[in-house]
């Protein structure tokens, strides 16, 4: 009887270090559906896990995100692992949540794919931090006015949309 009660108490203690872990986890099936997912990324979807599981990812994807997620899912099935890919989530409230997502396949005695364990990132902060430098690359410290090199790159733009209207 303490046995059962010692590994129904382990059993818990992961699932709440799963659930509450400061990244999201998920797995998806081998047609990209849902299998299981974390609380956190529950919360990043602000969705419950009826209205995730057994839904394909791409339901949650930006529509951007969805060509990577095609061409990366493919890949994975081939290769067994990705790392680090740059997707958009989208919230229940329709804002985009940028993460970085890795995953390893876990496969049957056959080789074949029976679902993913991904690990999922925020990646706001940082998308943040490079959208100020690059704001702070391209303008003036003093006017805030942009410079030189924010010109040079419109101007360029510009001429090349030119082209392509005159060629057409």
């Amino acid at each position: 009887r303490s046995d059962l009660h010692a590994m129904t108490s382990a059993r818990d203690e992961v699932q709440d270090l799963y659930d509450r872990a400061p990244c999201g986890y998920h797995s998806l099936d081998r047609e990209g559906r849902f299998a299981r997912i974390n609380q956190t990324e529950l919360n990043w979807l602000g969705r419950t896990r009826e209205e995730v599981i057994g839904r394909p990812l791409l339901d949650f994807l930006a529509p951007h995100s969805a060509a990577v997620f095609h061409e990366t899912f493919a890949r994975f099935l081939k290769e067994g692992e990705i790392k680090d890919i740059e997707v958009d989530l989208v919230r229940s409230t329709g804002s985009l949540m940028p993460v970085l997502v890795s995953a390893t396949a876990l496969r049957n005695a056959d080789g074949e794919l029976m679902m993913s364990r991904s690990t999922v990132f925020d990646n706001t902060e940082q998308k943040m931090m490079e959208a100020q430098l690059d704001r702070l690359a391209r303008t003036d410290p003093l006017t805030s006015l942009s410079n030189r090199r924010d010109f040079r790159e419109r101007a360029e733009q510009e001429d090349n949309r030119h082209q392509c209207n005159v060629y057409k």
